[in-house]
């Protein structure tokens, strides 16, 4: 691990990758904030290589991190490490193909405060050039569109949200799989009594996968693994009746998403086959997760769904 010298940051970016070529455009995004000054930014290298990072662009702000275990280790734990590591009160977790605008950190920065455990940014489309791409951002994001309204919800992403550090701590301590989609996070912000502030002014770009050829397969895969982690412990009896109930997943999460497809078709007039996009995107997880249900967490899994995650720019026609 390298470090800068003594600094006080308001929040700390954590941002995992494979190497610095993986997170230049994210890096950018962060580089062009105007609260630059006040954010440490903890880069976390996935491969357990040297970053190579030109420390260079990484003046300005309040401090920096490198963080490069001996060895490679899964984005969540990554995400686990980068949390141990960073210094500020609130640690926002990043993603390689998510854009903060230039005054996120300034609006995000300005919510912080005791009240409020997790600080939910608002996301938009970074890649609105189709029904695909339109459909899996509401299907991982729709509750956090930009243009709903602010204020207490009651759920939260476990990236694209920044979290008092005393929680991410505690969070990384139960498990390091704390930051990963299969994670119930939201439960643990429920038991400890916590808060969740939805801030749509700190805006984010989030791109998302578009090519058909690799659009079912990334949406399968990440239910398999969401779900293979999230079975990990359980009983075959429970794991039998989640599977037997994994067709109902598309009507359930299409009902959920009804608010969030009116809101983006005012604010952005969606393309024409969007929501058919939606359910059969919905059905691909559903099929993920009957199919961890039935034959449990595997590791490869899991591996590929990383690389989907980590290399998501390659899969939407947009430049590292």
């Amino acid at each position: 691990m390298t470090a800068n010298p003594e600094y006080t940051p308001d929040l700390s970016v954590v941002l995992a990758t494979e190497d610095a070529e993986t997170s230049a455009r994210s890096l950018a995004a962060l580089c062009a904030q105007t609260a630059r000054s006040r954010i440490e930014v903890v880069l976390v290298s996935l491969s357990g290589n040297e970053l190579h990072v030109d420390l260079s662009r990484l003046d300005g702000f309040a401090g920096h991190q490198l963080v490069e275990p001996s060895g490679a280790v899964s984005l969540a734990v990554g995400r686990a490490l980068g949390v141990r590591a960073a210094r500020a009160p609130y640690v926002h977790i990043g993603e390689t193909h998510a854009f903060p605008h230039p005054d996120w950190a300034e609006h995000l920065i300005e919510s912080l405060d005791e009240t409020w455990t997790a600080i939910v940014s608002g996301l938009e489309n970074a890649n609105a050039d189709g029904p695909i791409s339109w459909a899996n951002l509401l299907i991982d994001y729709g509750p956090w569109l930009a243009h709903l309204p602010g204020g207490e919800i009651d759920s939260a992403p476990p990236y694209n949200t920044a979290f008092d550090r005393s929680f991410a701590l505690e969070a990384v301590n139960v498990s390091e799989e704390a930051f990963s989609g299969g994670y119930d996070l939201v439960a643990l912000l429920r038991e400890g009594g916590h808060r969740i502030l939805f801030q749509p002014a700190a805006r984010i770009d989030h791109a998302n996968v578009s090519f058909a050829r690799h659009w079912l397969g990334q949406r399968y895969m990440g239910a398999r693994a969401r779900a293979g982690l999230r079975s990990r412990d359980w009983p075959l009896a429970r794991r039998v009746a989640y599977a037997m109930a994994a067709p109902l997943i598309p009507v359930i999460l299409a009902a959920r998403l009804a608010r969030p497809v009116v809101a983006a078709e005012r604010a952005w007039r969606l393309p024409r086959l969007t929501a058919p996009a939606i359910l059969v995107g919905l059905a691909a997880a559903a099929c993920g997760e009957f199919t961890a249900f039935i034959t449990g967490e595997r590791p490869e899994v899991a591996r590929r769904a990383d690389a989907f995650e980590l290399h998501k720019l390659r899969y939407t026609g947009m430049r590292s």
